[in-house]
């Protein structure tokens, strides 16, 4: 029995090295790009049944799980503190402005040596080409958090925590995981590029600063 080709795949078929369906919609890892894999899902919006509000979970590779080492486990820990998003207020005349990743803060309650660093939030806020790159695409949330391992479907906060502390503690690779928010009616190649073109240059831009930062 065949398995009908997503939207999302059909539209960006010569863009796509392959694609799989999970829990939380397609996952589609591109030919060339400086990220692993996207996941693309949509929802309602609030008081519609038309699917407006599209979802894309973008992971990007830092070092694998082979190329880790001490020094790099402390660059994951140093990264934790810098995790961030954009709080996106106004409906014509949208600001935009970067913030701490609120759950940090309950990263913190169980991760005493985690310190805030807001030299990510610095660098995403004045790149002009990411903040308008997010206007055009009407964004309605960012968010640029590590990856700390797979964690179950359905998971509760407290579990979910222990989990994110072990890996603080041992990460064993360091990866970016970008969440972008977008409003569409319906999708459509051309739109579909826009996004595939700012998720790839939010992972060189993350690429770039990760490494930069080792170096340091």
């Amino acid at each position: 029995m065949s398995t009908k080709e997503p939207l999302v795949v059909s539209l960006l078929r010569d863009k796509v090295e392959r694609w799989t369906a999970d829990t939380r919609g397609t996952v589609v890892y591109p030919r060339e790009a400086a990220f692993e894999k996207v996941t693309v899902s949509s929802k309602p919006a609030f008081l519609t049944y038309e699917q407006l509000r599209w979802e894309f979970d973008c992971l990007v590779n830092i070092f694998t799980e082979q190329e880790m080492t001490d020094k790099r486990c402390d660059l994951y820990r140093q990264l934790k503190g810098m995790e961030c998003g954009f709080e996106i207020c106004g409906v014509i005349h949208k600001s935009i402005h970067c913030v701490y990743a609120t759950c940090i803060y309950d990263f913190m309650k169980h991760i005493p040596d985690l310190k805030l660093n807001g030299s990510l939030m610095k660098k995403v806020s004045s790149n002009n080409s990411i903040i308008d790159s997010m206007k055009e695409l009407r964004a309605e949330s960012l968010l640029i958090m590590l990856y700390s391992g797979e964690s179950p479907p359905i998971i509760d906060k407290e579990n979910l925590l222990q989990l994110i502390t072990s890996f603080y503690q041992n990460p064993k690779m360091l990866k970016w995981l970008i969440h972008f928010e977008c409003g569409k009616l319906r999708l459509d190649r051309k739109f579909l590029l826009k996004v595939f073109d700012f998720l790839n240059s939010m992972a060189e831009f993350l690429v770039s600063f990760s490494k930069d930062l080792e170096r340091a």
